[in-house]
């Protein structure tokens, strides 16, 4: 398994033959958890709030999976 600590999930699925390898939704279900700060800085890239999805989320936001579900992946 690789280990994705310290990378963002937009890094993550950049990376050359990814894609071809996993879908989005699978590199953030291998992915796991963000940090706060990861999940405000991915949720920005979207257009979204930390605070939006907190509330329509509560602490699942900090879930790669369940956050890129609610953003429409």
């Amino acid at each position: 398994m690789t280990n994705y600590e310290n990378s963002t999930l937009s890094a993550v699925i950049a990376q050359p033959g990814c894609l071809e390898e996993l879908s989005t939704l699978q590199a953030a279900a291998d992915y796991g958890l963000f940090t706060e700060s990861q999940a405000t800085a991915f949720l920005h890239q979207h257009g979204l709030t930390f605070d939006e999805a907190h509330t329509d989320l509560g602490e699942s936001v900090l879930n790669a999976h369940t956050l890129c579900l609610w953003i429409g992946y």
